[in-house]
């Protein structure tokens, strides 16, 4: 699992992996996504929000404890801010969070040293974004259906109550047949 896992991180692919009991046959999918959120043209957009009554029992979970959006980078061969590409480097205020890093081992001997910075203060930024996970159901008469409309690792659109937009990837969907129907 964790050799499968690390292959998948590198080439940004998903995977699942599934046992059926009474076959004693093992099913395996890879996945990739597709983008289909509505900052692309190439595919329908799928967009989820209980206001469009698509979704429903929703909790969302956002962190930004440690999160920044600049980083000040300090070498002997020189300092550059470094930005992430989605912040406007206008940022200012209490929007402003700020990193500092250290990179003492980017001299000017270097090949590269505005380049080497530069990826260092990205590398860094990456550690330190916000982290936003959302779960919810979807309405059993929502006109996006699963397997149709959207797939796992495909990129969707999700908006929360208070109108605030995120673009997020299907990891998981749950088929659950009980007492009170199929959802």
């Amino acid at each position: 699992y964790a050799a499968l896992t690390n292959l998948g991180k590198v080439w940004n692919l998903g995977f699942r992996m599934l046992r059926h009991s009474d076959l004693s046959q093992l099913y395996f999918e890879v996945y990739s996504g597709s983008d289909r959120t509505t900052a692309q043209t190439t595919l329908p957009s799928v967009v989820f929000a209980p206001e469009l009554d698509n979704l429903q029992n929703t909790s969302q979970l956002t962190v930004t404890e440690n999160a920044k959006n600049v980083a000040y980078v300090y070498s002997p061969a020189g300092t550059q801010e470094v930005y992430p590409a989605d912040v406007d480097p206008e940022v200012e205020g209490f929007e402003r969070r700020v990193l500092v890093v250290l990179a003492s081992d980017i001299t000017a001997d270097n090949p590269d040293p505005a380049g080497a910075i530069l990826q260092r203060g990205r590398d860094e930024l990456a550690k330190t974004r916000m982290y936003s996970a959302f779960d919810g159901e979807i309405n059993p008469n929502s006109e996006y259906k699963y397997g149709v409309h959207y797939y796992l690792g495909d990129l969707v659109e999700i908006r929360n109550t208070d109108g605030a937009t995120d673009n997020m990837r299907v990891t998981e969907q749950i088929f659950i047949s009980d007492e009170t129907g199929e959802r």
